[in-house]
């Protein structure tokens, strides 16, 4: 996790920790003392306190810590909306597209900077971790005209709007 990560991107990271390693992070980023720390640890192993509520405590308090508390409240809202609600983020990267010729999608995902490399966006393919408009794309080689609107997601966090020109 960055200091300079922008507070969305530093919030999801904070939360996909271990809940193990989050007790570390408790204690050397927060303003939590041993006590309440050691509290809130037993309470979790009795059930008592569930980890999540914990980790984003933590999250608000470490982009708080590193940006503001308003970038904290809207970082967790954006959190809620994409992983629990399943709604797609509100600031999704658009970019313009390519006019009538195809494209493949392998170059697509890497001129967007989406996938380091053609070879990286074959991988995620394989997978069935990238899907254009809702539909999983099961084709390294399919290829898409530039003059149609698309939203393409890679992996669970990973967004892109395309427009025409």
């Amino acid at each position: 996790i960055g200091v300079f990560d922008p507070a969305n991107e530093m919030f999801g990271k904070i939360m996909s920790i271990s809940d193990d390693l989050m007790w570390r992070y408790f204690e050397l980023l927060s303003q939590v003392s041993a006590q309440e720390l050691e509290t809130m640890r037993e309470q979790s192993e009795a059930g008592k306190l569930n980890p999540k509520n914990a980790k984003i405590n933590l999250a608000k308090e470490i982009v708080t810590l590193y940006h503001s508390p308003d970038l904290a409240e809207t970082a967790l809202r954006e959190f809620e909306n994409v992983f629990k609600k399943k709604n797609l983020p509100e600031d999704i990267p658009v970019a313009n597209g390519w006019g009538d010729e195809l494209k493949g999608i392998c170059n697509i995902l890497k001129d967007n900077k989406m996938t380091d490399s053609t070879s990286a966006a074959r991988r995620l393919i394989q997978q069935g971790s990238v899907s254009i408009n809702g539909e999983k794309v099961s084709d390294v080689n399919q290829e898409l005209p530039g003059n149609q609107e698309y939203l393409i997601k890679v992996g669970k966090k990973r967004f892109l709007k395309i427009q025409p020109e």
